[in-house]
């Protein structure tokens, strides 16, 4: 099920730089990271599907595996043969699990691959292998003895046993960009002081965020509508009464109390002064919405723009220090 994202629109490739946004990424487990691959522009990758424990099996550093009871996904982090009987699996993230003499397993949380009668956590995502959607746990339980049939809506909500889970739709490259792309990663403190002092003694972190924002070009009224909190996408309207020829619609419409989805983002930005084309700095929020309106200015003399801000909330379940976004590159 592993799945490769073209930055495309319609199948055209399109702008070759300065960045890349990919919108509703498969968002990476903690110790894990957004892949990319080594093409221009950079395709945006899914990690390779874990297998099943087996007995005496011989693993690799990487090797990912989920455990037979539960749904974390484990990876290989010291190589070797594995033990005749499968191991007790460690439940927190990050903890190591013994297999057989040498191979040791890093816990790296719940699985992206669904799985039937089992626990979930809210903010987990699967990606659905008929529809390559991705789907969030928004209500958190245990799945049902079958698998449902998924809803394929923007935002529509499967029942699933006792969780519930937000269908954010395929991965998908959002547009050519424009000039810069702004990653913004803030801490809020708070200064402890004393009364008979006068200077601050120390100061502690109360909270923090992390904010992209891009200009974006090429308007397609889908990703549009994922650029801004309020409005929803429809497709695959005819309209009779519009002249022959041109009654197939797509539109975008406002207002209402809705509840906005949140997903992952990513942004992908080759680096320079390099001698492989392949080197990047990827940056990703885990769990993110629109966060600002926009303007469309419409003329003859070049193509439509608008700038669009996503913002990071907190994923729980993941480790302090890594619970809204991260940022690597390749050296």
């Amino acid at each position: 099920m592993a799945l490769t994202v073209n930055y495309s629109i319609n199948g055209n490739k399109i702008h070759r730089g300065p960045g890349y946004l990919y919108l509703n990424a498969l968002c990476p487990l903690p110790g894990m990271r957004a892949l990319v691959d080594g093409s221009i522009p950079p395709k945006l990758v899914d990690p390779p599907d874990p297998v099943a424990w087996t007995t005496a099996r011989t693993d690799a550093v990487g090797d990912l595996m989920k455990q037979t009871a539960g749904n974390n996904i484990h990876e290989c982090t010291t190589a070797g043969t594995g033990a005749a009987s499968e191991p007790t699996w460690e439940t927190a993230i990050g903890a190591v699990t013994s297999d057989g003499a040498t191979v040791k397993w890093t816990n790296r949380g719940p699985a992206w691959i669904w799985k039937l009668s089992t626990a979930v956590v809210e903010d987990q995502e699967i990606r659905v292998a008929t529809t390559f959607n991705i789907h969030r746990c928004i209500v958190p339980g245990t799945t049902a003895a079958s698998e449902p049939a998924w809803s394929t809506l923007y935002g529509g909500i499967t029942q699933d046993g006792t969780a519930q889970w937000m269908c954010l739709g395929p991965t998908a490259g959002v547009g050519a960009t424009d000039g810069e792309i702004q990653v913004t990663l803030e801490g809020k403190f708070d200064e402890i002081t004393a009364d008979q002092i006068r200077t601050p003694l120390d100061q502690f972190l109360v909270s923090e965020s992390a904010k992209i924002e891009a200009t974006l070009k090429e308007l397609n009224l889908e990703f549009f509508s994922r650029s801004v909190p309020n409005v929803a996408y429809a497709s695959g309207i005819t309209d009779t009464h519009l002249p022959a020829g041109a009654q197939s619609v797509e539109e975008i419409t406002m207002g209402g109390m809705a509840v906005i989805p949140k997903m992952s983002l990513v942004i992908v930005s080759p680096k320079r002064l390099t001698s492989s084309p392949a080197k990047n700095i990827v940056a990703c929020l885990y769990k993110a919405s629109a966060q600002t309106g926009a303007g469309l200015g419409f003329t003859r003399t070049k193509e439509t723009m608008w700038k669009a801000a996503w913002g990071g909330y907190a994923v729980t379940w993941r480790p302090t220090n890594d619970q809204v976004a991260a940022i690597y590159g390749q050296v």
